[in-house]
């Protein structure tokens, strides 16, 4: 226990400074700004008598508390003056003040000091000043004398009582720290009060709402105002008008009123329609005075907002938060569906996503109704949390419910355990396991291990963990260290808080007074390592500061309320850290627990001693850094002991024991390889191979991954694993590339940050790039001697449509204008060819593909792959692709060949590259997807992936050879001929949509397949641009003009995005090529040059450097005014 220091003496020194709200070095400016010289007459308000600005002289923010004015006039208070008030602008500049400027209050009149006071103010003033009106109401007729006048002043400043604090007596502005002025302000103006025998003063009329520039999003809207007559009638009635810009005048009605004599006031307003409006309004006395009308209120009506889906006022729910993960039991989400002001929305499609790509979603109801709802339904088969996502019309909803999907045979609470593994988690909930890391911290919690349930291995290490479990609240923690025997790292002692946080017990007689005489024997010692796991409470300093009552009352871990587990809550530093380094070793000044800070910015803590000397032979180079530094520090984890190593699992107990016989071999990425024999072992570590080993506590096991085993000294390279110099090598953390593995993180739309668009050349070899660009593909070792710009590589692509030429051309830096003419332009690198020969003959509507692929397979050099359909080529299962050299003068094609199974309407207008590792595991052999989408639904209701691999057919294949393929993404055709009940259709699928490109893309750790086209929206026909459906059979209707085909309401440019993991299932039997659908969307239209209202088709296809991480899009006819495409360019974050 420590002992706790008096304060008196540094008490005493600081009661000895001055104290006082006074800046010498400050003044208070006033600005006059003038009411003017005018006539009044009886029982009139709103009269405008001083206008002035204050500010204090360093332009420093303040708070207004009293100010004084007197009259040098002789109007009389009460007899000529019967109200002062005062006024703060506010609405459009300027004094209006009922109901516009914001009423301060009713100045008191002292008579004594024959001046008016207003205190109790606490009325802020910005830096740049604050502007005060000052207005008076006249008194009624018969106690005004007539001529009498007003000249007000601001009163000079008299501070007689205590410095800088209002006192009775005292005149002036006093601010919060500033008070003055020092000399009175005069108004120049002289206002005089007549008298005149009868009421010649008209009412005043203000609008309340709306206010002035106000965009109203409504087909209805309430008016409001209010009204008061001056001259001492009342109001008889109050009219409004509403013009319409460019419309005759608007039409005067009477408002109603709703309270006494118009004094407020409403008008509903009906039948909006979008627009500029001036909303005019003004009264009549019964008398007959008739208010001049003003300029009035301008607002906009901009109603399109009505049928944007709002993201906060949506609703989405769940109509239970857990069920079992059988794939059976199904649980029913709704999506309501509303505007910015509550309506609900017809008509919208709705898509559903998880945050987990093995998730089953049907819609039953995707579109919403009059009720504005969709519905979805949603199954799985594996245990775990899912995070629903709603979209609609690419506006993600707000709400984002969760479903916990249970193991039939776990129940939230259960102790569970692995077949191989003494090691035991908590079961939550939220269906993670948590750790209990030391033996004490279980016993905090249970007297004994016979409820702890026994898993297989695999079930176990399915379940996310989700960190430590803390010590039970009630109990009592000391820190020490992991050494045998441990020594006291803090010598405080804590207590822990029913909300998990600990609270240092400040002497030992509270501790003695709360948990009784035998208080240390309570005390649970605890590693310092896991000290990150707790927070910090209030010191304990009386015994009301810790209820142990309340603390004991927590009797399970859920109903710790989550704040047990290790949930790494730290707050960002709001400074920028430049003390740590990458590489760094670094502590605090109050801890011996050591970190590493990694490349990715975060830090990572060595958890035993032996961990930190399989990397370091001493501390010489640990930095001391302050806590909000390190703090300041997401922790990524656990560092874990150095590649070339040997590791046996203990554990933590003293003295600890083998938990685990077999002895490991670290590898790089944090992997662990049995060592099978002691041979072995010898014959790669040498005969102190046994001396090499270091011990792990077995809590420590999870962070690591298990490789193959050793079993001959081929397996394993004591020197390539010598090799890994760093933690940031070990670890992967330089944010590089995948390193060989399969990507599992998603791209979503936002990781694409647009750069811009750049032109195309001219022609060549006497043809061009007109109607062009439906076939591309990237190639990295294109135009090597091109500008170091960022841009590198070249790409292929195809011209004029008629005649479907392959030409090479270089890749300007991208410019972001929307101005063609600003762009740069590509040149020519390779001059137009026919790749093709006469291996297709020709097309009256052709579709085309391109993908470059390095060589594969027994192949001698890289190839251009290309695929060639015909838009009418129903039933057609012919030879449709081949292959190219790069030399596109020579390019020594070869083909064609058909691919298996597979008709042309879904193989033949788009093709791209298969990343390696992915291609590895799930598609042995076959590196391309080749696909198509045809409007209608005649090949597949959605775009189409079939997996192929000439190169294993053959090198080359024989002509018209049937190449191999593997289906990983296929929706039923129109004819559901494979799906009679016509649902295993895209989300959303439109007959008119166009999906004329695709890629693969990839960036470190994430991965996402893209297409890109256009998108039909709202109802679908097939006819003419006009809105003519065409009968399938006569009579016939008479021929419009425009181009026939398949039609929407609408269209839009978007690019969509497919879960590999969903392709991966797929490949591996374990979902249908129909099921897998696309979990976002990005909207592309207001980025595309030619968006021609009913335009057919504008988009052509996609290319992608995958090194770099840019993705190009064609956009067919882009650059309108040479009747060419553009080339859109983005980079993946």
């Amino acid at each position: 226990m420590r002992k706790t220091i008096p304060l008196i003496i540094f008490s005493l020194i600081f009661s000895c400074l001055p104290i006082g709200p006074t800046n010498a070095a400050v003044t208070l400016s006033v600005v006059n700004n003038e009411a003017p010289s005018a006539s009044f007459y009886t029982s009139e308000f709103d009269k405008l008598v001083m206008d002035f600005t204050i500010k204090r002289s360093d332009s420093v923010a303040d708070v207004l508390n009293v100010l004084t004015f007197e009259n040098t006039g002789n109007a009389r208070n009460y007899y000529d003056i019967s109200k002062v008030i005062v006024w703060a602008d506010a609405g459009e500049v300027g004094f209006q003040g009922m109901e516009i400027d914001e009423k301060l209050g009713d100045a008191v009149y002292k008579d004594s000091s024959n001046y008016w006071q207003l205190s109790g103010l606490n009325k802020v003033v910005p830096g740049v000043g604050l502007r005060i009106f000052i207005s008076v109401e006249t008194a009624a007729r018969g106690s005004v004398i007539t001529g009498k006048y007003i000249q007000m002043r601001l009163s000079g400043l008299l501070d007689g009582g205590t410095a800088g604090q209002f006192n009775d007596g005292d005149k002036g502005v006093f601010l919060g720290e500033v008070v003055g002025p020092q000399d009175a302000v005069l108004n120049s103006g002289i206002q005089t009060i007549y008298v005149s025998s009868y009421d010649n003063s008209a009412p005043k009329t203000v609008i309340k709402t709306p206010v002035a520039n106000e965009t109203i999003s409504a087909t209805s809207y309430k008016i409001t105002g209010a009204t008061r007559d001056q001259g001492g009638s009342t109001p008889s009635e109050v009219k409004i008008s509403i013009t319409k810009s460019g419309g005759a005048a608007g039409q005067e009605t009477v408002v109603t009123t709703t309270g006494a004599n118009f004094l407020t006031w409403e008008y509903n307003w009906t039948g909006i329609t979008d627009g500029v409006y001036t909303i005019k309004a003004y009264a009549v006395d019964w008398i007959g005075n008739t208010e001049i009308v003003g300029a009035g209120t301008t607002v906009t009506v901009n109603q399109a907002s009505l049928n944007v889906p709002s993201a906060d006022l949506s609703l989405v729910s769940a109509d239970k938060a857990s069920l079992p993960a059988d794939g059976v039991e199904r649980a029913t989400v709704n999506v309501i569906v509303k505007n910015s002001v509550g309506t609900l929305l017809t008509g919208k499609e709705v898509s559903l996503a998880s945050s987990r790509a093995g998730d089953k979603i049907t819609a039953t109801k995707y579109v919403t109704g009059a009720d504005g709802v969709a519905i979805f339904e949603v199954s799985s088969s594996t245990e775990g949390e899912s995070v629903l996502e709603a979209s609609v019309s690419d506006i993600k909803l707000s709400q984002k419910p969760t479903l916990l999907f249970l193991s039939v045979s776990l129940k939230a609470g259960d102790l569970i355990k692995g077949a191989s593994s003494s090691t035991v988690y908590f079961y939550s909930e939220n269906g993670k396991k948590y750790l209990f890391p030391t033996k004490a911290i279980y016993s905090s919690w249970y007297s004994d291990y016979n409820s702890v349930k026994t898993l297989s291995n695999t079930e176990l290490n399915s379940k996310t963990l989700g960190g430590n479990i803390r010590v039970r609240p009630s109990k009592l923690i000391q820190f020490v260290s992991l050494d045998t025997p441990w020594k006291i790292m803090d010598s405080k002692v804590y207590a822990v808080s029913p909300n998990g946080a600990l609270q240092w017990l400040s002497t030992a007689t509270l501790a003695k007074t709360i948990f009784g005489n035998d208080w240390e024997s309570k005390i649970v010692a605890v590693p310092e390592i896991f000290k990150a796991n707790y927070e910090f409470g209030a010191d304990i300093v009386k015994i009301d500061d810790y209820s142990l009552t309340s603390a004991e009352a927590i009797n399970s871990i859920d109903a710790f309320g989550g704040v047990g587990f290790y949930t790494f809550k730290y707050v960002v530093s709001a400074f920028q850290i430049t003390a740590m380094q990458s590489g760094d070793l670094v502590k605090t000044s109050t801890g011996s627990a050591v970190y590493y800070y990694g490349a990715d910015g975060k830090k990572y803590l060595f958890p035993t001693k032996a961990i930190y000397s399989s990397w370091y032979a001493n501390y010489n180079t640990v930095k001391t850094v302050s806590v909000a530094e390190l703090n300041g520090k997401s922790l990524g984890g656990n560092v874990t002991v150095r590649p070339s190593k040997l590791v046996q699992f203990v554990s933590m107990d003293t003295p600890w024991r083998i938990m685990d016989n077999k002895v490991y071999a670290v590898s790089s990425g944090e992997t662990l390889q049995w060592v099978k024999t002691a041979t072995v072992a010898k014959a790669i570590f040498g005969n102190n191979w046994e001396s090499q080993i270091a011990a792990v506590p077995e809590v420590f096991k999870t962070n690591y991954k298990f490789g193959t085993d050793i079993s001959a000294t081929s397996n394993y390279s004591l020197a390539t694993q010598q090799a890994i110099a760093s933690i940031n090598q070990n670890k992967n953390l330089s944010g590089g590339s995948s390193g060989g593995t399969v990507a599992t993180g998603l791209i979503q739309p936002s990781d694409l940050v647009y750069q811009g668009a750049f032109r195309l050349p001219g022609g060549s070899n006497g043809t061009s790039w007109l109607y062009g660009g439906t076939a591309s593909t990237y190639y990295p070792k294109g135009d090597p001697s091109g500008a170091n710009d960022g841009y590198p590589g070249s790409l292929f692509a195809t011209g004029h449509e008629w005649e479907q030429q392959v030409s090479e051309i270089s890749i300007p830096a991208p410019v972001n204008s929307r101005n063609v003419n600003n762009l740069n332009t590509a040149t020519t690198i390779q001059p137009f060819s026919n790749i093709r020969g006469n291996m297709f003959g020709s097309f009256e509507m052709p579709r085309v593909g391109l993908s470059y692929l390095s060589k594969q397979g027994s192949q001698t050099s890289d190839k251009l792959y290309f695929c060639w359909g015909e838009h009418l080529d129903e039933g057609n299962y012919g030879g449709s692709h081949g292959w190219s050299e790069l030399t596109l003068s020579s390019p020594n094609s070869k083909g064609p060949w058909r691919i298996s199974g597979e008709q042309k309407y879904v193989t033949s207008d788009y093709m791209f590259e298969i990343p390696e590792e992915w291609a590895s595991k799930y598609t042995p052999g076959k590196r391309l997807v080749t696909g198509r989408f045809r409007d209608g639904g005649q090949g597949t209701q959605g775009p189409s992936m079939i997996a192929i691999g000439p190169w294993s057919d053959g090198n080359p294949p024989a002509v018209n050879a049937s190449l191999a393929s593997t289906p990983l993404l296929k929706y039923s055709t129109v004819y559901y001929d494979d799906d009679p009940t016509g649902l295993r259709a895209m989300t959303g699928y439109r007959h008119s949509d166009h999906w004329a490109g695709g890629a693969w893309l990839t960036k470190g750790d994430k991965a996402g397949v893209i297409f890109a086209g256009i998108k039909g929206i709202g109802n679908t026909w097939y006819g003419y641009s006009d809105g003519t459906v065409w009968p399938e059979e006569g009579p016939w209707p008479p021929v419009p003009g425009g181009e026939r085909g398949w039609w929407s309401d609408s269209f839009a440019g978007q690019i969509v995005f497919y879960n590999p993991s969903d392709l991966a299932n797929v490949a591996e039997g374990k979902k249908e090529a129909y099921e897998p659908q696309p979990y976002a969307t990005l909207n592309i239209d207001s980025l595309l040059y030619n968006v021609p209202e009913n335009q057919f088709r504008y988009l052509g296809d996609v290319a992608f450097d995958r090194e770099n991480g840019i993705l190009y899009v064609f956009e067919y006819m882009g650059d309108s005014a040479e009747e060419k495409p553009l080339v859109h360019v983005w980079k993946i974050k």
